[in-house]
């Protein structure tokens, strides 16, 4: 039980601190779009939409960080398996579909403006294969999940 203590405090601060880190992340994002504007002129009017699609995509991320806080929160208090968790979960996988998913919306397409290069294609195929594998992933822990709790009620039941 002391190691679960050590790691809740030490994921604890690895999330505090991924936090305005991520803000940052959104800032520096912004900045390279504006650079990228200013550099290829053809794309200036896709500085606005790329910049809210790189902050909505990290927010993704954000809010992913506040849940797996949570989560964390909630296992070392022993209070993990409630069925108050399960819409956490659902958080976490609408997260992990729209993060990766804006992504590869972007990279889909950025591919076809003037200023492409192979990066965006990558972008592309990246965004969505991490999209449809984080969310099946989630879709199975969510499974898990739900037998586990399922589980545990026919325990509490039984004794």
């Amino acid at each position: 039980m002391k190691f679960l203590k050590v790691y809740a405090v030490l994921s604890e601060v690895m999330l505090f601190l991924a936090l305005p880190i991520s803000v940052l992340m959104q800032w520096v994002l912004v900045e390279e779009a504006r650079y990228v504007g200013r550099e290829n002129p053809e794309v200036a009017d896709l500085v606005l939409p790329y910049s809210i699609a790189a902050v909505a995509a990290v927010l993704c991320a954000q809010v992913l960080l506040v849940v797996l806080f949570v989560f964390v929160l909630k296992v070392a208090r022993g209070t993990f398996f409630k069925s108050a968790t399960r819409k956490w979960i659902s958080l976490a996988q609408a997260m992990v579909l729209i993060g990766p998913g804006i992504v590869c919306a972007v990279g889909f397409h950025a591919a076809s403006t003037p200023a492409s290069s192979p990066v965006m294609a990558l972008a592309f195929l990246g965004g969505g294969l991490l999209a449809v594998g984080l969310f099946s992933l989630v879709g199975l822990a969510k499974s898990l999940f739900d037998a586990a709790l399922a589980d545990r009620g026919e325990l509490e039941g039984v004794i």
